[in-house]
């Protein structure tokens, strides 16, 4: 997932968290209400009617039980038809019409109810016709029981809805679950280190400071590290971008040179032909002029110093020229290996900072050993090897025991403190040639060359052993802290996933003999 599909994730489960935050509570407010309308009712309507009295009274006594929106409904359809059987005209239409207005006017009804009931309450209060207000006793009950229904309708079990909502705690049970969805999207992030003390931030937070008032500045905070990590890979594109771009110049600037180089070459070529084809010449003209009957032999000598002369000073023009040809040429190259010399820096810095953005990526940030993209590296890689050379190769998966109930015994920031001194007991307990990482959660696996099952299994319990005696401490609290392992060793016509499952297995045994135990399958 890219950073700003992780972002626009994030802003969606904000909007949808506050969302549901808002709807809980209007709903809360709006069935409040609603209850107290018809506890109203029923007490203003009281002593009417010995049978109204008594359907009253059941109303009530559904109100502080169950709630059975469809029990209260029976009872609404039951008062109704009291009203309607009342051998008074004027005081059942009195009556009626009052009960009617009274929860009209105090039930807040949902938005696309609400022109409805304003109309209905208008109605009422000028009617006097008996007929007509039958007429719109029906209305009244379809719409009470239209509000009901649309308070009801979003959850799944209708017939218990007043219960839950009525003792349901929405600031409590969100926190707590925002809580444990914050942490798992902490976990699964691979943030670089470079962003470790900021991730401790958002992780102590969570776990100490986890109220509704801060719960939008988490939110934020968490946010903003993930655009952080996105600017960063931002930057890193645009600095790529740049180098190609300095690169692309310093190409053309090559290209320039050596273009220059060659028109210069040619040019030489061209300038050692004209000096060749005058110097034919001039000797040319020099032996038919000595062919011809010369009677002074000064006169003669004369001739062919003067034409010695005019080749020596095409020769002196020729070297001049091929000097100042050098000259340019020499300046040439030099350009071109300060350009290459500085073209080299840039691209080393450039691997250099590759190396580094690599080697971060498949660094766990909490711990600082490997994760689990570098050990399913690693896993490949060291399978390849063991295909090739049949050396012996080692797998061993350690899994910390009952480790959420000691996050939730001690908090996070302690299960946090024990994975970190957990990864250093793991390093400083094995060779360089090893390789051990942090798989996820509270796993770590360890890949062990030139180690077969036995020696491998006993590196294993040297370890379960040196965390069983090691001291974990928290705020002055000890915390007990055991682990499992589960070992496998790669034999013939093994996959690494067949070896994998099979330490998985060894883990999953280990776990049912009671924990704190290690075993291997070959």
């Amino acid at each position: 997932m890219t950073a700003e599909e992780l972002e626009a994730r994030l802003q969606q489960w904000k909007h949808k968290y506050f969302e549901a935050i808002a709807r809980e509570e209007l709903q809360q407010h709006y069935l409040h209400t609603l209850e107290r309308a018809l506890g109203r009712l029923a007490l203003v309507a009281e002593g009417l009617d010995p049978a109204l009295d008594q359907q009253l009274k059941n109303l009530r006594h559904e109100l502080r039980g169950n709630r059975d929106s469809d029990r209260i409904s029976a009872i609404l359809e039951k008062i109704q038809t009291l009203i309607q059987q009342d051998t008074s005209e004027q005081n059942s239409i009195k009556t009626s019409s009052a009960l009617m207005l009274e929860l009209l006017e105090a039930v807040n009804f949902p938005p696309h109810l609400r022109k409805e009931a304003a109309a209905l309450a208008k109605a009422i209060k000028v009617t006097s016709d008996k007929h007509q207000l039958a007429s719109y006793q029906s209305q009244w009950l379809e719409l009470i029981n239209s509000a009901v229904s649309s308070a009801a309708s979003d959850n799944t079990d209708a017939k218990r809805f007043w219960q839950r909502l009525l003792s349901f705690q929405p600031r409590k049970d969100h926190l707590k679950m925002c809580q444990g969805v914050l942490f798992g999207l902490l976990e699964k992030l691979h943030l670089p280190e470079q962003f470790s003390e900021e991730l401790l931030e958002i992780r102590v937070a969570v776990e100490r400071h986890m109220t509704t008032e801060n719960l939008p500045f988490i939110v934020d905070t968490l946010a903003s590290l993930v655009n952080s990590l996105g600017r960063e890979a931002e930057l890193q594109k645009l600095e790529y971008r740049a180098f190609l771009t300095s690169l692309t110049d310093k190409i053309n600037q090559l290209d320039m040179i050596l273009l220059e180089n060659a028109n210069e070459e040619a040019e030489a070529y061209q300038h050692q032909l004209a000096l060749g084809e005058q110097l034919n010449a001039g000797l040319d003209e020099m032996r038919r002029d000595i062919d011809k009957d010369f009677h002074d032999a000064y006169q003669l000598k004369s001739m062919i110093n003067l034409k010695l002369t005019s080749l020596c000073e095409l020769f002196d023009d020729y070297r001049h020229a091929d000097e100042s040809r050098h000259m340019q040429s020499q300046r040439q190259i030099s350009k071109l290996k300060t350009e290459m010399a500085l073209l080299e820096d840039e691209a080393q810095r450039l691997r250099d900072g590759i190396r580094k953005a690599q080697e971060s990526m498949r660094k766990d940030a909490l711990t600082g050993i490997w994760n689990r993209q570098a050990m399913m590296e690693m896993l490949e890689q060291e399978y390849v090897r063991w295909k090739r050379y049949q050396n012996p190769l080692t797998l061993v998966i350690w899994d910390i025991d009952n480790f959420k109930q000691i996050n939730d015994q001690y908090g996070h920031m302690a299960g946090d403190k024990i994975l970190k001194e957990f990864a250093n007991i793991l390093t400083e307990s094995t060779r360089s040639a090893d390789f051990v990482a942090r798989y996820g959660g509270e796993e770590f696996v360890g890949i062990f060359p030139e180690t077969d099952l036995i020696m491998g299994t006993q590196l294993a319990n040297k370890i379960r052993e040196k965390i069983k005696e090691a001291r974990f401490v928290y705020e002055g609290n000890p915390v007990p802290v055991t682990v499992s392992a589960g070992v496998a060793n790669f034999a013939q016509n093994d996959s690494a996933d067949d070896v994998f499952k099979r330490a998985d297995q060894g883990l999953y045994q280990a776990k049912k003999l009671g924990r704190d135990n290690c075993v291997s399958i070959e």
